[in-house]
């Protein structure tokens, strides 16, 4: 998610940019007080005459900011695949699917799994499975495999979330959403559809 701001106070010559990831956000500057944010100079922009021209500049600043942002430690946090598939072979939403899933989970039980990674938060996951994790969890632990593994830990949450009847089924739908072959992943329209009979 990108917020852009321009004209803040006192009129600067700056455009402000400022990122997140699953609506946490991330400030470069040591003292996370905002100095840490990049700027893309507003007289650059005024010299370009072409719109596409303004969009290759703002495109080019966001990737080269992407590559001095600290990224999580979690395998787990994006689809095992890590890119989008031949939509010939597989549903071109399995990707997509697959991230609204971690996104359900961690507000099923508050938890801020693309940040496993944290000791904070890999003790709050702990603590909801009342089991340690495994010395490799980074990099070989998967979120799916957990809901069904730790089941009768991980549901209640669900419930107490979402409602008994609508959690159960949420729950098995994220299951799904979660499956390691995007191929196994379901359709947003049948998800809908089954949430909807509920």
């Amino acid at each position: 998610l990108v917020e852009d701001s321009t004209g803040l106070q006192n009129a600067s010559n700056q455009y402000t940019a400022r990122w997140s990831d699953f609506g946490l956000s991330i400030d470069l500057g040591p003292d996370a007080d905002g100095s840490g944010l990049r700027h893309v100079d507003i007289e650059k922009i005024k010299k370009l005459e072409k719109e596409d021209d303004i969009v290759e500049l703002f495109v080019d600043f966001w990737y080269d900011t992407q590559k001095l942002v600290p990224k999580p430690k979690f395998f787990g946090r994006r689809p095992p695949e890590r890119c989008f598939q031949n939509p010939k072979e597989v549903p071109l939403c399995s990707y997509d699917i697959y991230m609204l899933g971690i996104i359900i989970v961690s507000m099923a039980l508050g938890i801020d799994f693309p940040h496993l990674d944290k000791t904070s938060v890999k003790l709050q996951f702990e603590a909801v499975i009342k089991t340690k994790l495994s010395e490799d969890y980074l990099k070989n632990g998967r979120l799916g495999d957990w809901l069904i593994k730790y089941e009768s830990s991980m549901k209640p949450y669900f419930i107490n979330s979402f409602g008994e009847k609508f959690g159960e089924q949420l729950f098995h739908e994220t299951k799904l959403m979660l499956a390691h072959d995007p191929k196994d992943r379901p359709i947003p329209r049948d998800i809908l559809i089954r949430l909807n009979n509920i």
